[in-house]
């Protein structure tokens, strides 16, 4: 929900993979990235003119430096969601934007 309200693309729940979106980009041409779940992402801070601030849940995490690396990859634990009733993904998705 996060991804798609920031621009990002509708994806099917049952699929595995690893979605990158970025939030308020100054291009008009920055879009998603979907990969495979078992990928690693590799991100290279190339910009020496000033620092960038790495955030995380809206938390400051820690200030990045030209040449800083940040891998992005799948964690190796699960979250066990519980639903209360059988839903379908194509049905919910219709009924909450109309698609």
């Amino acid at each position: 929900a996060y991804s798609l309200s920031a621009g990002g693309p509708i994806v099917n729940p049952s699929l595995e993979c690893l979605i990158l979106t970025p939030i308020c980009p100054h291009s008009l041409n920055a879009r998603s990235i979907i990969t495979n779940s078992n990928d690693i992402v590799e991100i290279e801070v190339m910009s020496q003119d000033r620092n960038i601030t790495l955030t995380a849940d809206g938390q400051a995490v820690t200030t990045l430096f030209a040449g800083d690396k940040l891998l992005v990859k799948k964690a190796d634990i699960y979250v066990e969601l519980l639903r209360t009733q059988d839903q379908n993904f194509f049905d919910l998705l219709h009924e909450k934007i109309a698609i």
